[in-house]
């Protein structure tokens, strides 16, 4: 999977690049980071967007893919690292949006009983 053919907007792509980061195959995690670098800096506002979109989603909605909500957030993490610039670099709007409306999500997953 090259840098090139992945796209932040398009979910499915996004979620075989997260599940190639757990591939057995060297050649293909490292790929995937290749890729995952070049969306990071071409796609800033539709990365960080689309990885909250999958986190957000409950387990019986993620099925199969629940791993990947797992690697969304080890992923997501990087976003905020003090060594990124992520953050500094998306739109006002993705920064508002992100304060009021998908972090909850992440916070407080839809499915999820609080106590």
């Amino acid at each position: 999977m090259t840098s090139a053919a992945v796209s932040a907007g398009n979910p499915q792509q996004l979620e075989m690049l997260l599940a190639a980061f757990t591939n057995a195959d060297n050649e293909a995690r490292q790929r995937a980071e290749v890729a995952w670098e070049d969306l990071k800096q071409r796609l800033p506002d539709e990365v960080l967007e689309n990885m909250c979109a999958i986190l957000g989603r409950d387990d019986a909605e993620a099925g199969e893919a629940a791993g990947l909500r797992a690697m969304a957030a080890v992923l997501l993490r990087t976003l905020f690292d003090a060594r990124s610039d992520v953050w500094f670099r998306v739109q006002e709007r993705t920064q508002k949006a992100g304060g009021t409306g998908w972090f909850q999500d992440v916070i407080f997953p839809p499915g999820v009983d609080v106590r």
